[in-house]
């Protein structure tokens, strides 16, 4: 559910009330420019013994609106104690060894919801190594918090506080229907990652990254800009991982450095094969609705939607963005599972073969099925 206010006795007042048994986790998903007082919240919350986790996002997503401020909520049936890793920033932290019911043969394959600070290091290195200890036998499904300027801030929050470097991963007792997709077309490559430094592109094809990444669009769509109007159009492309028999990963460049590094949300390794993607309006939001096609079990109801939409796609459609909530909505129709998610610092969700991988500038769609 979706509610206006940012305050936080009127959010725990509402959490008190959804919440029926102990077995229940609130997922509390807050608009940046809320504001909310996330410190009471969360005593507030631990004085009334219920389980819960959260994070702060550049924008909430309710039906086919936007909000910047607000609160979305949602309630879990769990499945095992959620677990906050913090210290993202160093290789060095610890990601959890769930046991137990996430382990026992139901039949029915149960999903991590993962929370992340979107512009902490070690994004990817988090996630392979919950997928080398869970594998496919979940469905895993995410976003990345934090703001709509790419700052980074204190934006994970649980019973323990409210933390940046982190993510907070939490195993619900439900299945989940999903859909990945972005529709960003070709544009160039190969072009190979020669020097990196984490979610630092130094060197492209042995030449400073910016210098061969603009060049190469610019002979590519042959027009020649300076760097201040390169700026401006740097938002309508992205990097693209290569992924057979489905579309690239898509990575962002949030920044450029004054050495000219390309600056990722999400590790680049060194001697990655990249290609370069273009954004177009009519291909990306007929891929929202391919999303939302792709989550949908026809045969079964959904008790809740969760869309995670990049904070750069809201940026380049600008007013078609109604559009492309428009197409999600056009395919999700039920009353009780209206989508509802956020706008997000990267997209996290089970890919190919089941695989957990982080996103860009892609719309992921879940459904959640008892």
């Amino acid at each position: 559910m979706y509610i206006e206010s940012s305050s936080a006795e009127d959010i725990a007042t509402k959490i008190t009330d959804m919440i029926d048994n102990d077995n229940e986790i609130a997922m509390i998903l807050l608009g940046e420019e809320g504001n909310t007082d996330v410190y009471e919240l969360i005593r507030k919350l631990n004085k009334s013994n219920i389980q819960f986790f959260g994070g702060i996002f550049p924008g909430l997503i309710y039906g086919t609106g936007v909000h910047h401020s607000g609160t979305i909520l949602q309630k879990f049936p769990l499945l095992e104690k959620p677990e906050l890793v913090k210290g993202l920033d160093d290789q060095n932290f610890k990601v959890p060894d769930f046991e137990g019911r996430l382990f026992e043969d139901t039949g029915k394959k149960h999903t991590l919801i993962i929370l992340i600070d979107g512009m902490t290091a070690n994004i990817t290195q988090l996630l392979h190594r919950t997928f080398n200890n869970l594998g496919n036998s979940v469905n895993y499904l995410g976003a990345g918090a934090g703001s709509s300027h790419y700052e980074q801030k204190q934006c994970i929050f649980t019973p323990e506080g409210i933390f940046k470097d982190a993510a907070v991963i939490v195993p619900i007792e439900m299945e989940t229907g999903l859909g990945v997709s972005h529709g960003l077309e070709f544009v160039s490559g190969p072009v190979l990652v020669t020097r990196s430094g984490n979610n630092a592109i130094q060197e492209l094809n042995w030449k400073n990254a910016y210098q061969e990444y603009k060049g190469i669009i610019e002979d590519k769509i042959g027009k020649k800009w300076s760097d201040k109007e390169f700026s401006e159009h740097m938002d309508d492309f992205a990097l693209g991982i290569y992924c057979k028999d489905k579309e690239y990963i898509a990575r962002v460049i949030t920044n450029v450095s004054e050495k000219g590094e390309l600056i990722c949300a999400g590790e680049m390794p060194e001697n990655a094969a990249l290609s370069i993607l273009r954004s177009k309006k009519d291909n990306m939001i007929a891929a929202a609705s391919k999303a939302a096609q792709e989550a949908i079990y026809p045969e079964r109801k959904a008790r809740n939607s969760f869309i995670v939409e990049c904070v750069g796609r809201y940026k380049f459609l600008g007013d078609g963005f109604d559009a492309e909530l428009g197409s999600i909505n056009s395919k999700i129709t039920e009353d009780e599972a209206k989508p509802e998610g956020v706008l997000s610092v990267g997209e996290i969700s089970s890919y190919i073969d089941g695989i957990l991988e982080f996103f860009n500038f892609t719309v992921v769609v879940g459904r959640f099925y008892e």
